[in-house]
């Protein structure tokens, strides 16, 4: 089920991915998102479809949006 998120809200969460400093690079992003996805079965499903090739900033509307779509992965 996907996650529902405000203009504000996804625009916020933007800012914030695109500017970790674990976010500068293709190797660096591939690490932090699967650093956040360790120990969830999906994981490797959702790294695999994930594009992390670009600028920070469109690298970041790619991961949220498609995180958003893809829903929760994990109870709790």
């Amino acid at each position: 089920m996907a996650v529902q998120l405000s203009r504000s809200d996804f625009q916020r969460l933007i800012r914030i991915v695109q500017n970790l400093p674990d976010f500068a690079n293709v190797r660096d992003r591939r690490r932090l998102v699967a650093g956040a996805l360790e120990g969830i079965d999906q994981a490797n499903i959702i790294l695999a479809r994930l594009d992390l090739d670009g600028t920070p900033m469109g690298v970041a509307v790619e991961v949220v949006r498609f995180l958003a779509q893809f829903g929760q992965v994990a109870y709790g």
